[in-house]
This record gives C-alpha cells, structure tokens and sequence, in this order.
C-alpha cells in the first residue's frame, strides 16, 4: 500500500502543479473553444455542430455541438504546429450561419487580438483566427433559417442593381482603408491609411489605426513610431499607448511594457483591460504581488469577471493561500457555471498540492473532483486525480474504478499504461 500511495502522491503532484504553472511563450498543448449559438432574436440553437479546422494541419479538426441552452464546448484541440490558424463552422439542417464573434484567449487569459465580429457568406470560408496552447477560444454564432436567407436574396440583388444605375460616389483614402481593413486585406489598406494621416494630421483614430495595422502585419518598429507619435499629439488617449504595449511585448520588451502600462493608469487607473494585461506582464516578470495586486483591482471594477476570478484564485494558490484562492474559484462557478467543472478541478488539484494536506482536506478534494465529474462526466483528468486521491483514503475499489475510467477515456494517453499497471497493483 505504501509503494502504491508513493507512486500516486507523485503523479497526482505532477500533475497539479502542471495544472498551476503559467505556461510561457512558446509552449505547446491541448486547448479548448465555446460558445453560444442563438437565432436572429437571441434564443438558443439545439443540435448545431461546431467544428474547428486547422489552417495549416487537414488532421486538426475538432467538433462539439450545442446543449438546449444553444452552449457548446470543445476540449482537446491541438495542432503540432506554431502559430497555425484556425477556422470555424457552424451547421445544422434548415439552418444558415450569417455571423460569428471571435474571442481568443491565452492560457494567462490575456485576449490573443481584440475580439471581432464578422458576417458570414455560405461557401465562403470564415475568418481566422488564432488558438494559443493552452489557451480558451470563444466563438458565438448567430444563425438563420435557410428559408429566411433565401428570401433575403432577391432584396439584396434588387439593391444591388438600383445603386449600379447611380453613379457611385468617390471614396475617400480613409474610407477605402477601412474597407481593406475590415476585408482582411491589411497590406492594401497600408498605403491608403498613410495618404487618410496626410489628409488629417490631427486625427488621432486615422493614427491609431495606422499604427494598429502595422502591429497586425508584424512591422512592430514602425508600429512603435506611429504610437509615440499619437501619444505626443493626444497624450490623454489610452489606446496609442496599449497599441505601444503590443509593440513592446511582440518584441520581449517585458520590462518595457510594464512602464507603458503604469504610464497609462495615470491616465485610467480602473480600465479592465489595461489591469488585465498589468497583470499579466507583471507575472511574466515574475512579480506575483503586483499581478496579485493587478487582479484585485481588476475583480472590484468588474466583478462579474470570471476569467480574472480564476487567475486570482491561481496566483493565490502559488503563493500559499489556499483559503483565498478557493472563494476566488467559488466566485467563478457561480458567475460562470458552465466552467464550473474546470473551477472544482482546480480547487481539488489545489488542495491535493498542499505537502500539509490533512485526511480532511483530502476529503475536500475529492468531493471537488466529484463535482467537477458530475457536470462534466467525460473529464478524463478528473478521474484520474480523482483516483489518485482515493488510494489516500484506503478506498481502492473507488480508486480502482476512477482509474479504470480515465484509462477508458483516454486509452491513447501518455500515462495510460502507467495507470494501468497501479490498477493491477490495487487488486
């Protein structure tokens, strides 16, 4: 029994503090996607089938479909390679996609891009859009029926042909730009937004989105120019400053970002989104007071936050406090039921973390894993630590059952066959 606890205490450790860790730049494995998918009036779509697709890998595609709550989640997405991109698509019978929002998250819960909106066109592929391992996209869809779509069509055609009979008005550089940009076509929008800042040297949108466009298109030290150069007009304006941000952090200048982000907070202290992204270049620098710091204030503005309740509830475990951390992941489930089962794993793995854990806390972990299991009964990972936890309490047939079903869950894992040979043992 003391060899089998031996060999569980060590892999049940592993495996929480890889749970816990920050991932850095660069790092690769498994993430996941969810997401809404309502009709035109916002009610809830059953039975649409979301599928990812890999750019750049035809074997990465990944598939979930939507619950009567029109909610879906897909879990084990992975590609092999860096920096690939994803599309999806969202299908149902009698039904047409005509939009999909975009939020894409890292593993630290920092926005990957801005979120956006776009319309979709049947047979026509959606946008792209970036995935980081470890990380959580959002994509919702707003669908009509086929019936609708269709007789939409002639309206638009009709349209289409009574403004091709007037003569069309002359866009302007700026209004040309916006049209690339907004298209996807950020190289040709380039050119026209640098004739828009001629036009309106004052303008400090046209600024800003110049030095956005040359961040997107990776020319971060041009980027960098523009930014300052809006900041020095309109030093009251918060966006050049994060676009400087952005620059700074493509480039590694972590230290550098930092200043820019305390440079801006004079400007507004309580923006979620300039606290967000303080808090992650703070713990990237390994300063987990101030991300601590950075995250409280965060959670006052906006309470209702999950995302930073979690990384709160994370930066407390790390640092020891286990009493802080489970009310941070408590806020959590109950802003954010529908990850709730994520929430209870950690707050189990959490506890199975603590070298001083009592048969009672133990206990505690264990009801968490359970729970986590009872809204998400295919969580492979909470069975087994599920398992793990049980052999310290004597219970061998639960221990023995748990780790039989994350084995069936994942026959393929790279633990499996570990797992199975501590099944054999508990008999």
């Amino acid at each position: 029994m003391a060899r089998i606890a031996r060999i569980a205490r060590t892999i049940s450790m592993v495996s929480a503090v890889a749970l816990l860790a920050i991932p850095t730049f660069g790092s690769t494995g498994v993430a996941e996607a969810n997401g809404t998918v309502v009709d035109e009036q916002g009610n809830p779509l059953e039975g649409v089938e979301v599928k990812l697709q890999s750019k750049g890998n035809e074997a990465g595609s990944f598939s979930g479909t939507t619950n009567k709550k029109g909610k879906y989640f897909i879990g084990g997405v992975y590609t092999p390679l860096e920096n690939d991109r994803w599309t999806a698509t969202a299908s149902k019978d009698g039904w047409v996609p005509i939009e999909i929002r975009v939020e894409s998250r890292t593993s630290g819960r920092v926005l990957t891009a801005e979120p956006f909106t776009k319309a979709l066109t049947p047979m026509i592929a959606g946008p792209e859009f970036v995935i980081r391992p470890l990380g959580r996209a959002q994509l919702d869809f707003k669908m009509v029926t086929a019936a609708a779509f269709a007789e939409r069509q002639p309206a638009a055609a009709a349209a289409t042909n009574d403004s091709a009979t007037k003569p069309a008005a002359k866009s302007t550089p700026w209004e040309e730009a916006l049209a690339k940009a907004s298209a996807g076509d950020l190289e040709g929008a380039l050119p026209l937004l640098s004739k828009a800042v001629e036009e309106a040297p004052d303008d400090p949108v046209r600024r800003e989105t110049q030095a956005k466009v040359l961040y997107q298109l990776g020319h971060h030290e041009e980027a960098e120019s523009v930014a300052r150069t809006a900041i020095e007009s309109t030093p009251a304006r918060l966006e050049p400053r994060m676009i400087l941000y952005g620059t700074q952090v493509a480039r590694k200048q972590l230290q550098l970002a930092r200043q820019t982000l305390e440079a801006a907070r004079k400007i507004a202290p309580d923006d979620p989104k300039l606290l967000t992204q303080l808090a992650w270049v703070t713990q990237e620098l390994g300063d987990r007071s101030a991300a601590t710091e950075a995250y409280q204030k965060l959670t006052a503005v906006a309470p209702r936050n999950a995302e930073a309740w979690m990384a709160l509830g994370d930066l407390y475990a790390a640092s020891g406090d286990s009493k802080r951390s489970a009310e941070a992941y408590e806020n959590v489930v109950e802003i954010d039921p529908a990850s709730a089962f994520q929430t209870y794993f950690n707050i189990g793995a959490l506890v199975m973390n603590r070298r001083d854990r009592s048969p009672g806390d133990v206990e505690k972990a264990i009801g968490a894993f359970r729970r986590a299991i009872g809204i998400k009964p295919d969580y492979a990972q909470a069975h087994q630590q599920l398992g793990l936890a049980l052999i310290e309490t004597g219970d061998r047939g639960a221990a023995r059952s748990a780790l039989g079903e994350y084995v069936r869950l994942r026959p393929n894992a790279k633990d499996a066959a570990e797992m199975q040979e501590l099944i054999k043992a508990l008999n």
